[in-house]
């Protein structure tokens, strides 16, 4: 019994673990091919990065699974690098340090309430 796991995220340097049936079994790095047996017909597959949630999908034998950002993360990332260049040069040096830890903090937050990676299954053998 085995599934194919596509990371198609191009330039994401983040290293993903895989937890299957609530087990961590592999990490899987971006634009890299995964071949897996899975121990059952059926299985729960899950994404696990540090502060970030992810909701899993149930895969059955001969599943392929593509793992791609959301569409709407990229609107979020280019917000944040607009708000930090544009508030680091209006603001005085001892506000910068504040900016940078609420922008830290605001990305743990909306990281741990959205999430920014979809698993999709794009074959059903």
């Amino acid at each position: 019994m085995s599934i194919k796991i596509h990371r198609n995220t191009k330039n994401s340097s983040f290293v993903l673990n895989l937890k299957i049936d609530n087990q961590r079994i592999e990490s899987i790095r971006s634009n890299q091919m995964l071949e897996l047996d899975i121990p059952d017909q059926t299985a729960t597959i899950a994404l696990k990065q540090f502060a970030v949630r992810n909701k899993s999908i149930t895969i059955e034998d001969g599943d392929s699974i593509e793992i791609t950002v959301k569409s709407s993360f990229n609107y979020y990332y280019w917000t944040l690098i607009i708000a930090f260049t544009s508030l680091f040069f209006i603001l005085s040096p001892k506000w910068k340090l504040v900016l940078v830890f609420l922008l830290l903090l605001g990305s743990l937050i909306v990281g741990f309430f959205y999430s920014f990676y979809e698993l999709k299954i794009i074959k059903k053998l």
